[in-house]
């Protein structure tokens, strides 16, 4: 079965993403400091950005691989990308600390007892 261009949107713009922010958090859980600035910083805005970045640069990639050698990327797809991820990462990290706060239950990766510093019950 050939890839096709349904297979090849969902790669890159599904399973490459999501692959790529889940290893950038489970990196965060393993090497960073545990609190809540850099959960929110490294699962809200990073790990976002990055995916966004890692798809627009497979992006590119896949289509030098088919124009077989270097290509001229426009710029208009370099500044629409770079607003893509700071959106990206802008949205999502600000939706992290709105939820983290008032409904930490909801983020599956955040962890009340890892990450609160006061570690008693939260009226």
């Amino acid at each position: 079965m050939a890839l096709g261009g349904d297979h090849t949107t969902y790669l890159l713009f599904g399973a490459l993403p999501v692959a790529v922010s889940t290893l950038l958090q489970r990196l965060s859980n393993a090497w960073l400091p545990r609190n809540l600035f850099t959960f929110i910083m490294g699962h809200g805005f990073v790990a976002s950005a990055a995916a966004v970045a890692a798809a627009c640069g497979a992006t590119v990639l896949l289509e030098m691989a088919l124009a077989g050698g270097p290509i001229v990327v426009p710029a208009a797809f370099t500044r629409s990308s770079l607003l893509l991820g700071a959106g990206e990462a802008l949205f999502t990290g600000l939706l992290t600390i709105l939820i983290t706060v008032y409904k930490p239950a909801w983020i599956t990766t955040y962890d009340v007892h890892r990450y609160r510093l006061d570690r008693g019950p939260r009226v």
